[in-house]
C-alpha cells in the first residue's frame, strides 16, 4: 500500500521502487508461494518474484504520466461530435490485484474558447494514451470510467461521454466463476447528461464503429 502512496504522489515522473523494497517485495512473493503449496527449490520458479513484480510495474505504469501534457489541443472549425470506439484496455482490480479488460468508446463535443469561431480537439491517438494513463493503476471500473470523464472536462470540454465494457478476471477465475460476464459503466457530462439526444447519436456512432471492426 505505501508503494502505490508513493507512486500517487509522483505523478507525471518515472516511478522508481528503492532497492530495499524490492526484496521486500520479492520475499513476500517466495512466501505467498511457500503458503500455498508451491516450493521454490524448482529452477524454473526462481526468477517468479522478479518476473511478478516487472508484470505489476508495467500494469501500474500510469502513474508516472503526466495526463495534462496528453491534451495537446488544435484548432478547427468543426464542432461535430467526436468520438473513439473499439480502445483496448487493461487495468487492475485494486481488490484482487487481478486483471479486467475490454474496450472503452470516448465521445466528446469540441469546445470554443472566448468569442472564437474555432474549436479545440485532441489528436486521434491522445484518447488511447488518457484511457491508458488511467488504467494502468489499482482501479474500479467505476472510477476509472470517472476520471477519464473528468479528465476531459478540466482540459478540454465540458460536454463528454465515457463508455467501458470489461470482463473481470476476479469473476471469471474465482468466486462466483462468470468468465463470460462484462460489466458496463458510463459517466455522461455536460450536454450528455442533459440531452438524450447527444446521447443516443453517441450510441449510434459507437455501433457503426463496430459494424466497421
Amino acid at each position: 500500500m505505501e508503494i502505490v502512496c508513493a507512486a500517487s504522489q509522483r505523478l507525471g515522473r518515472p516511478m522508481t521502487i528503492e532497492s530495499n523494497d524490492r526484496c521486500i517485495i520479492d520475499e513476500g512473493i517466495r512466501r505467498l508461494m511457500r503458503c500455498l503449496g508451491r516450493g521454490e527449490c524448482l529452477q524454473q520458479v526462481a526468477d517468479t518474484p522478479k518476473r511478478v513484480l516487472r508484470a505489476y510495474e508495467e500494469m501500474t505504469a500510469g502513474y508516472s504520466v503526466d495526463v495534462p501534457s496528453l491534451f495537446k489541443v488544435f484548432e478547427t472549425e468543426s464542432d461535430s461530435m467526436v468520438v473513439f470506439a473499439g480502445l483496448r484496455f487493461t487495468s487492475l482490480c485494486e481488490h484482487h490485484l487481478m486483471p479486467f479488460s475490454g474496450t472503452a468508446a470516448i465521445g466528446y463535443i469540441p469546445s470554443r474558447k472566448d468569442d472564437s469561431v474555432l474549436s479545440h480537439v485532441i489528436g486521434a491517438s491522445k484518447s488511447a494514451r488518457i484511457l491508458n494513463a488511467y488504467a494502468q493503476r489499482f482501479q474500479l471500473q467505476e472510477r476509472l470510467c470517472t476520471q477519464i470523464a473528468d479528465a476531459f472536462v478540466e482540459h478540454l470540454t465540458k460536454h463528454v461521454i465515457v463508455m467501458l465494457r470489461a470482463k473481470h478476471a476476479c469473476m471469471g477465475c474465482r468466486g462466483v466463476k462468470q468468465p463470460d460476464s462484462c460489466m458496463v459503466s458510463t459517466t455522461l457530462r455536460g450536454c450528455f447528461g442533459e440531452n438524450s439526444e447527444a446521447r443516443e447519436e453517441f450510441y449510434r456512432q459507437v455501433q457503426h464503429a463496430e459494424h466497421m471492426t
